[in-house]
C-alpha cells in the first residue's frame, strides 16, 4: 500500500515535469513568433527600400505608379498570418497534449490507488470506493469524449479559414502565398 509521502512524491515529480514540458513548448512558440516578426520586419525594411529607390528614381508620373499593386502586400500579410496561425497551432497542440497526458496519468494513478484501497479497506467502505472508481472512469470517458469533438472542431475550423483565405485572394487577385515569410531566410 502506497503511504501518503510516497503519493505526494510521485505527484509532485510529476507535476514538476509537466510543467517543465508546458514550459518547453510554450518557450518554443515563442521563439518561433519571434523569428518570425524578426523575419518580417527585416523583408518590410528590404521592401520599403526598394520603394523609396523607386520613388527616388522617377523621372515622371508614370514611373511613379509602374508596379503599384495591392496583390504582394495582400499576399504577404496572408502569408504572416497562416505563419502566425502555424506557430500557434502546434504551439497549441503541444500544450494541450501535455495537458491530455497528464489527465490521463492522473487517472490511471487515481484508480490504481483506489484499486489498492479496496483491496485493504473494510467491506463497509468498498462500496463508496467503487462508486468513486466509476465516476473518475466516467469523467475520464467524457474528458475523452470532449476531446475528440474538440479535435474535430479544431480541423474544422481550420479548413474553414483555409477556403475563406483562398476565396479572399482569388476575389483580389492575389496568388495562394505559402507561409514564405515563416519559412524563408530560417535560422
Amino acid at each position: 500500500m502506497y503511504t501518503a509521502s510516497e503519493l505526494f512524491t510521485s505527484a509532485s515529480k510529476s507535476s514538476v515535469e509537466s510543467l517543465l514540458t508546458a514550459s518547453n513548448a510554450a518557450f518554443s512558440g515563442f521563439e518561433r513568433l519571434t523569428a518570425l516578426n524578426l523575419r518580417v520586419a527585416q523583408s518590410n525594411m528590404e521592401k520599403a527600400t526598394e520603394a523609396w529607390k523607386s520613388l527616388l528614381s522617377a523621372k515622371d508620373s508614370k514611373d511613379l505608379t509602374a508596379g503599384s499593386s495591392t496583390a504582394p502586400a495582400i499576399e504577404t500579410v496572408v502569408a504572416y498570418t497562416r505563419g502566425v496561425y502555424e506557430i500557434v497551432s502546434e504551439t497549441g497542440a503541444a500544450l494541450f497534449t501535455e495537458v491530455e497526458h497528464n489527465v490521463s496519468g492522473f487517472q490511471k494513478e487515481a484508480v490504481e490507488t483506489i484499486d489498492k484501497a479496496i483491496e485493504s479497506a473494510p467491506e463497509g467502505a468498498k462500496p463508496g470506493l467503487v462508486a468513486v472508481k466509476a465516476a473518475i472512469t466516467n469523467v475520464a470517458s467524457a474528458c475523452e469524449s470532449m476531446t475528440k469533438a474538440a479535435k474535430k472542431a479544431t480541423e474544422s475550423v481550420h479548413a474553414n479559414i483555409t477556403a475563406a483565405t483562398d476565396s479572399s485572394l482569388d476575389t483580389v487577385g492575389a496568388k495562394t502565398p505559402t507561409p514564405a515569410i515563416a519559412r524563408s531566410k530560417a535560422a
